[in-house]
């Protein structure tokens, strides 16, 4: 499946390594410890299959999101997500998190209850 790459910078100054794949409703993909965007292949060629765009990005130290210099915690990672979805533009999406990811995706719908 072919996807888009592209890149956000957080509010700390993090970049993070982010792919786009598709067109409809967007679905994020945030992946869990130890794994990176690119371990979702299966699930976006079946989601772009489906009609959704799919989304998925490199948490802080994964793939190709470097490890920053500085503590982060689970609140920055909710607000990561939120820049990757600022910079894909959307108002309204599906949030599928594996492991560590469905911990960053329970943070930010307490965070982000819109």
């Amino acid at each position: 499946m072919e996807q888009t790459a592209f890149q956000v910078t957080t509010c700390d100054g993090q970049e993070l390594s982010c792919a786009r794949a598709g067109s409809g409703q967007v679905v994020m993909l945030v992946h869990g410890l130890g794994f990176r965007k690119k371990h979702w292949v299966h699930q976006v060629t079946a989601l772009v299959n489906a009609g959704f765009t799919a989304v998925s990005f490199d948490l802080r130290g994964f793939g190709g999101s470097p490890l920053p210099d500085h503590a982060y915690d689970m609140a920055q990672l909710a607000r990561d997500l939120e820049a990757v979805r600022e910079h894909v533009g959307v108002e309204c999406f599906h949030l599928v998190g594996h492991s560590l990811g469905g911990m960053v995706a329970v943070e930010y719908a307490l965070t982000q209850p819109d």
